[in-house]
C-alpha cells in the first residue's frame, strides 16, 4: 500500500510539473463554410508537448475575446470539445476546433471586432485533472476580413445590412 501511495504521488507530481510544459498555440482560423443560416469556422492549434514524458490533454475549447470598454470580453466561444490528445514526449499535433454562429449574429461580430482590433484567443485543457489556461493576443482585423467575404453573399440574401 505505501509503494502504491509513493508511485501515485510521483505521478501527481510529474503531471503537475509537466502542465507548465505544454502548450497549446492559435495559429490560424477560416470560415469553413456557410450554410443553412450558420458560419462554420475553424480555429487551427499547434498543441506542444516540452515534456520528457508524454501526456494526454483533453476537454480543450477556444474562447475568443475583444477588448470593450478597457476590458475584455467572450464573444466566440466553442465550448468544450470532448475530445483527448495524446502528445509523445518532445513533440506536437496540430488540431482543428470548429465553432458555429447563427449567420444572423455576424454583423454584430465584425462590428465587435472592428471596433479595437484588440483580441485574444483564450484556450483552456486539461492534463491529468489539472485545468490550465493559456492566452494569446491575437489580431482582429483579419477576422473582420473573412467574416466579411464570407458572410456578405448571404446576409445580403436575408436583407441583413452590416
Amino acid at each position: 500500500v505505501a509503494a502504491l501511495g509513493i508511485t501515485a504521488a510521483q505521478t501527481s507530481t510529474k503531471l503537475r510539473g509537466a502542465t507548465g510544459k505544454v502548450k497549446a498555440y492559435f495559429t490560424n482560423w477560416r470560415v469553413a463554410k456557410v450554410d443553412k443560416g450558420f458560419v462554420n469556422m475553424e480555429f487551427d492549434y499547434r498543441v506542444l508537448n516540452n515534456n520528457d514524458i508524454s501526456v494526454t490533454v483533453s476537454n480543450l475549447y477556444v474562447t475568443i475575446k475583444v477588448k470593450q470598454g478597457g476590458s475584455f470580453k467572450d464573444v466566440m466561444v466553442s465550448g468544450k470539445i470532448n475530445n483527448q490528445i495524446t502528445l509523445a514526449a518532445l513533440k506536437s499535433r496540430d488540431i482543428k476546433i470548429p465553432l458555429l454562429f447563427n449567420i444572423q449574429n455576424i454583423p454584430e461580430l465584425i462590428q465587435l471586432f472592428s471596433f479595437t482590433g484588440e483580441g485574444k484567443a483564450v484556450t483552456t485543457f486539461s492534463i491529468g485533472g489539472f485545468e490550465i489556461t493559456e492566452e494569446q493576443p491575437i489580431n482582429t482585423g483579419d477576422m473582420v476580413k473573412q467574416l466579411t467575404s464570407s458572410a456578405s453573399p448571404l446576409l445580403n440574401k436575408l436583407g441583413i445590412q452590416f
